[in-house]
């Protein structure tokens, strides 16, 4: 069997590159192949960006200061992709461009990102290609996402056509589930992101080591957060270890962090791979803090505090029982609190069997039976404190490895 693969994979993000990958790779161990077909969306990577804003002309200066270090990060994404991704041979920028030239393939795989966002489109529409519209063969999705906690109405009726075409439909989260359900009455399993149907052993296959030797903090923030920075400063004085911060915003999170600028997707597994702790306001920077089993603090958006069930880092750490990795409210673990990863990974575990048994249901075109999952945890009473941090007594620094 060979599946047809259509995500967003093209961008330069690190997530966005890591799912495609493990996508792919989690259907090669099922016994399919996969071909990841080479949709653009139209957006490209480029060093510059169009001088349009203040904002633009101020990144612009930026890369210019920096051009050697994005330069480099900027290769190593495109070697990654043309190294780890078995891509189709031809590029395609529409749906009829796909259904002219669209190489043969047994079904039709859709997922994850948020490639059901109907506001990424220029239209305010949802892409129809992600709904496989340019083909007859059997449709199924892997843990796509809305990207938003509402559908708007009058796409309810568009997306209860599409989906009528479907074998399979699963979501990456719960809140989309519930949009699924609204729209065409059907009940729809929520499953992991693909980057959590990988093992360490098989991310740490991917990664690139550091330069950093010895212990450290590490820092993966891509938007800036006053609360972020008071748990990595205090992280640092109470152990005694550097901060190396992996850029995803211009400002240093700290005025002594060491700033990873030319990071490609297997050097960013790496800074996780051998990071101390990690602090990081990142939906995979917290996938990949739970993967390599490190002490991280998590930070979300205000938005998600009063809204926990539609939060993506809350749908995965109330899974897995680590709500209190959450910073900003009033169960938040101590300082250097430590994680029973063992407990984690049983749970882990259960969850991934989950969401490869639908997987492999869906593929093989037989009806999905879910087995009893673990039952996410509800977001306790507590008052948001997102700028107040609870330090516990401090034990001698820790020796710098």
């Amino acid at each position: 069997m060979n599946a047809g693969l259509l995500t967003f994979y093209h961008t330069h993000h690190y997530g966005t590159f890591l799912q495609a990958y493990a996508t792919q790779q989690a259907v090669e161990a099922l016994g399919a192949q996969c071909t990841l077909l080479d949709y653009h969306t139209g957006k490209k990577n480029t060093l510059f960006r169009k001088p349009q804003s203040v904002g633009s002309a101020v990144d612009n200066l930026h890369t210019s200061a920096h051009y050697k270090d994005l330069k480099r990060r900027y290769d190593r994404f495109e070697q990654a992709k043309a190294t780890h991704l078995r891509k189709s041979s031809i590029r395609f920028h529409s749906s009829l461009d796909l259904a002219k030239g669209c190489p043969e393939v047994d079904v039709l795989l859709t997922g994850s990102n948020q490639i059901w966002n109907a506001k990424l489109s220029p239209s305010g529409q949802f892409d129809p290609v992600f709904f496989g519209d340019f083909s007859h063969k059997r449709k199924i999705a892997y843990a796509p996402s809305f990207g938003s906690s509402q559908l708007p109405p009058q796409l309810s009726g568009d997306l209860a056509g599409y989906l009528s075409h479907f074998s399979h439909v699963s979501v990456r989260e719960r809140q989309g589930a519930e949009m699924v359900k609204d729209a065409t009455g059907q009940d729809v399993p929520v499953v992991l992101d693909p980057t959590l149907l990988l093992s360490k052993k098989q991310w740490a296959a991917l990664a690139v080591p550091p330069k950093q030797t010895g212990g450290y903090i590490l820092c993966y923030c891509i938007h800036k957060e006053s609360a972020m920075a008071s748990y990595v400063r205090q992280l640092s004085k109470r152990t005694g270890l550097p901060i190396v911060q992996l850029c995803g915003v211009s400002q240093k999170v700290h005025p002594k962090a060491t700033c990873v600028l030319d990071a490609g997707p297997q050097e960013f597994l790496g800074l996780f791979q051998n990071a101390s702790y990690v602090c990081t306001n990142s939906f995979h920077g917290t996938v990949f803090s739970t993967v390599f089993e490190k002490p991280f603090f998590s930070s979300v958006s205000l938005a998600e505090i009063h809204s926990p069930n539609r939060s993506r880092t809350y749908n995965l750490l109330s899974t897995l029982g680590l709500t209190q990795r959450i910073i900003g409210k009033g169960d938040t673990a101590g300082l250097l609190d430590p994680i029973d990863y063992q407990a984690v990974a049983n749970t882990l575990a259960q969850a991934r069997d989950h969401s490869l048994s639908y997987l492999k249901a869906a593929l093989q075109n037989v009806p999905f039976v879910p087995q009893s999952a673990s039952t996410p945890q509800p977001f306790p009473s507590w008052r948001p404190m997102m700028f107040a941090l609870a330090v516990p007594p401090a034990p001698p620094p820790a020796p710098r490895r």
